[in-house]
């Protein structure tokens, strides 16, 4: 279980920033992750290294007129060089709440936190990894059947 809140982490529960971080830089091979909001600079950073060490990324993410500070996370993330290894799939039917970043096709973490500092930080939110390569293949095809 990973959690945020100065309440909950240290109670035997790791937070999500440093499960998050902790993920995106062990990637080898594969990213896929959802964002409702990107905001956090750190991973932005982490999805920037990772890209540059040649892991491919697909990022699924609510595509709204109303939520233009993706649009700038987006395009931060075509600028990085081997771009090539990144791929956006805008989700515009629907609105794309869900928190999940899948690696490797072997661990896979879902929550309820957004990708922003305050989220990291501030709020209350629960995930679990699950490590298994079942569950995460399932993720992956099921996020692939957005991409209209």
């Amino acid at each position: 279980m990973v959690a945020t809140g100065e309440g909950w982490i240290g109670h035997g529960i790791r937070s999500f920033a440093d499960e998050i971080h902790d993920l995106l830089r062990g990637a080898t091979e594969q990213i896929v992750m959802t964002a409702y909001l990107i905001k956090d600079d750190s991973i932005m950073d982490d999805i920037d290294k990772a890209v540059k060490r040649g892991v491919s990324i697909d990022i699924f993410y609510w595509d709204s007129d109303d939520m233009p500070v993706n649009r700038t996370a987006v395009d931060r993330l075509s600028s990085v060089p081997k771009s090539d290894n990144i791929r956006i799939h805008p989700v515009r039917e629907g609105r794309l709440h869900a928190k999940v970043i899948v690696v490797d096709r072997e661990a896979v973490l879902i929550g309820s936190a957004n990708l922003t500092y305050s989220a990291m930080t501030d709020n209350y939110e629960l995930g679990l990894v699950i490590k298994d390569g079942k569950i995460a293949s399932d993720v992956i095809e099921l996020l692939r059947g957005l991409d209209l």
